[in-house]
């Protein structure tokens, strides 16, 4: 799988629509369409996430569609999400509308 990596020091305005897997250290002000992604604690997506796994650091503002989702403890998501499963770590800082399971 192909790996795809916003460095810290960019900032997009738009869609991304990748095969592999996504890796967000910068900033994305739009939506993400991945087979993986995965936001570093350096980044950020202000848009909507449609994954088969999502792991995140850092912060999320939009709908996430996902078959799993991995909050880790530095992370900050407001969303409405859907996801087959959800692990969110101890410190981990969750706002929104959730439906897990099938």
């Amino acid at each position: 799988m192909a790996v795809s990596t916003i460095q810290s020091d960019l900032e997009i305005h738009g869609n991304i629509q990748s095969q592999g897997e996504v890796v967000i250290s910068g900033s994305i002000k739009g939506n993400v369409a991945a087979k993986a992604v995965d936001v570093k604690d350096s980044g950020m997506i202000a848009g909507n996430i449609t994954s088969e796994e999502v792991l995140t650091e850092g912060k999320i503002k939009g709908k996430i569609k996902a078959t799993s989702v991995n909050l880790k403890l530095t992370s900050s998501t407001d969303t409405q999400m859907v996801s087959n499963t959800l692990v969110v770590e101890t410190g981990a800082a969750l706002l929104g509308k959730f439906k897990i399971g099938a």
